[in-house]
């Protein structure tokens, strides 16, 4: 059986899935609430995810550091972006060996928005928010989703 999200036994499947995973994922998420007293200092990544805001997300976690932040939150609302953007922001994440990385997605991360997410090492989540795929996202000429 197929999981083909436009059948409706699929997203019953799905739906059912979701009810009875929800509670064991809120369950985890409590579980790793802490309160390190370090440093700490948001850096934002909103909308597109292009060169512009892959420069700007650098620029601020290094003056985040410079500052003595040993806890950066990457607050994240976006569609994603540019492919070679998004991996050059998810290469800089996983080389912070200095500084503890969190993901805060605040109402999306989708696209290359969750591949910086991914590089982060914790995802918190608003609870209305979304994390999509990594895949590149591409329509074909009747404006359906390819696969």
């Amino acid at each position: 059986m197929g999981w083909n999200m436009n059948k409706p036994e699929s997203r019953w499947w799905a739906a059912l899935a979701v009810l009875f995973l929800c509670p064991l994922l809120r369950a985890q998420g409590q579980a790793v609430q802490r309160d390190s007293g370090e440093p700490a200092a948001i850096v934002p990544l909103t909308g597109q995810i292009d060169d512009y805001s892959r420069d700007g997300l650098v620029r601020r976690f290094d003056k985040a550091r410079a500052l003595g932040a040993k806890v950066v939150v990457v607050e994240i609302d976006s569609p994603g972006g540019l492919v070679t953007s998004s991996m050059d922001i998810s290469r800089f994440l996983k080389r912070q060996d200095d500084v503890h990385t969190i993901a805060f997605v605040k109402d999306k991360a989708f696209s290359g928005a969750a591949m910086v997410a991914l590089a982060c090492n914790e995802i918190w989540m608003a609870p209305e928010s979304a994390l999509g795929d990594c895949a590149p996202i591409v329509f074909d000429t009747t404006g359906r989703l390819e696969p």
